[in-house]
């Protein structure tokens, strides 16, 4: 029997003036918006396609089900799930809780990295299945991380965390060992949260010949900055 492979995408609804303010400016914010909703479609359809993986999308705020369900595609299949109330800490660690409750491996990605390899999702279970694993973390250039992935939750990884700050993945890796967890780091990758990092996404888009994040090239195409 195979393990259960569960990844959960975190995302916040692609509304105008809500979602992705550090690019704006230069963007407006009805292209950070546009943006913000490629980002997600193209991880989606990446991540996806992976066998075995059994994936849903976590939104916030509560309320836009809706909106969700118009940039996906009633069709998609994508499960939907408001996130839970409270902090980043509150509402990763909600997540693990109820997602692993069947003794499944746990991977939450945030809908930031739309030219993620798919690779690294696949990597992250691998290492979660080895008994030498407790815990994966996916480094992010800013000093957060692009991914965590454990088989149980690890409350002390998610409480009192500095959110949106440099410390995050420092102070993370301090609690876990702190609490003798076995840590599994995969190769760093980038956020798109600032605009050098979006220009850097565009450079890597249109230098690579493969058919990458194609929802995200396409928008940033139509839109000036």
């Amino acid at each position: 029997m195979h393990p259960v492979r569960r990844l959960i995408l975190f995302a916040k609804a692609p509304v105008p003036g809500a979602v992705k303010s550090r690019l704006c400016p230069p963007l407006r914010p009805e292209d950070a918006a546009r943006l913000a909703a490629a980002f997600l479609l193209d991880e989606a359809a990446a991540f996806g396609s992976l066998p075995g993986v059994e994936l849903s999308v976590a939104f916030t705020p509560p309320e836009s089900a809706g909106c969700f369900r118009r940039v996906l595609g009633e069709s998609s299949g994508v499960p939907l799930r408001p996130q839970a109330r409270g902090d980043l800490g509150e509402r990763l660690a909600l997540a693990f809780a109820v997602g692993s409750q069947d003794g499944a491996s746990v991977v939450i990605a945030g809908s930031d990295a739309p030219d993620l390899p798919s690779a690294r999702i696949g990597a992250a279970f691998a290492a979660l299945e080895s008994d030498d694993v407790d815990v994966v973390l996916g480094p992010a250039v800013d000093g957060g991380y692009y991914l965590v992935g454990a088989r149980r939750l690890y409350g002390c990884l998610f409480d009192r965390i500095p959110w949106s700050t440099g410390d995050v993945l420092q102070e993370t890796l301090q609690r876990a060992a702190s609490a003798s967890l076995k840590l599994h780091l995969l190769p760093l990758w980038e956020d798109v949260d600032r605009p050098a990092d979006l220009e850097r996404l565009r450079e890597r888009l249109t230098g690579s010949d493969l058919c990458t994040a194609p929802v995200t090239t396409r928008v940033l195409a139509e839109i000036s900055w």
